[in-house]
């Protein structure tokens, strides 16, 4: 049962304004949303091609700049007729 420290409400779904403070909760591991272009598995050296729509290939050189941001890698991103790839150098 757990009881409101300010109001000793046992009903605490009723009790909007009451903030309850945890200690020794376990932080879950981190996840990433998105899995759609799987940039963060090249390895130095490998490419990866994208096939998509010409409109949506700037969605993909924005994505890899995230990535290689993040991990502070090197990506190359170019256009080819088939989509967009992307090279991790």
């Amino acid at each position: 049962m757990i009881v409101c420290d300010v109001c000793h409400n046992v009903d605490f779904q009723r009790h909007e304004r009451s903030i309850m403070f945890e200690t020794n909760v376990p932080i879950p591991a981190a996840t990433y949303a998105n899995r759609k272009y799987p940039f963060a598995e090249l390895q130095i050296g490998q490419s990866v091609l994208h096939p998509c729509a010409p409109e949506d290939r700037r969605k993909v050189g924005k994505a890899a700049y995230r990535v290689a941001n993040h991990h502070k890698w090197q990506f190359v991103v170019r256009s080819v007729p088939e989509g967009v790839r992307v090279w991790r150098i």
